[in-house]
C-alpha cells in the first residue's frame, strides 16, 4: 500500500529545512519541468554579474544603500519608503 498524500508532508516536515528545500526544488522542477536549461554554474554566474552591476552602482552613487535592519522594516512594511 503506497503512503497517502498527509503521510508523505508529515514524514516530510519532519526533516530539517535545508532537505525540505531540496524536496521543494525537486518536486517544483517535476512540476514545471526544466526546459530552461539554466545550470548551476549558469545561475551562479548570473548572480555573481548582478552582483558586480550593484557593487557598480552603489560605487557610481546612482543608489543609497541602506542598512539591513531598515531594509527589513520597509519588507515587512514596520515603516514607509522615504520618498
Amino acid at each position: 500500500m503506497e503512503p497517502t498524500t498527509e503521510q508523505i508532508i508529515a514524514s516530510a516536515m519532519a526533516l530539517p529545512p535545508n532537505q525540505r528545500a531540496e524536496i521543494v526544488a525537486a518536486l517544483q522542477q517535476s512540476i514545471n519541468g526544466d526546459d530552461r536549461g539554466f545550470t548551476d554554474a549558469d545561475i551562479e554566474s548570473a548572480w555573481q554579474q548582478e552582483i558586480g552591476k550593484r557593487l557598480q552602482d552603489i560605487d557610481k552613487k546612482t543608489v543609497k544603500p541602506i542598512p539591513s535592519e531598515k531594509a527589513w522594516k520597509l519588507i515587512n512594511g514596520d515603516i514607509s519608503p522615504e520618498v
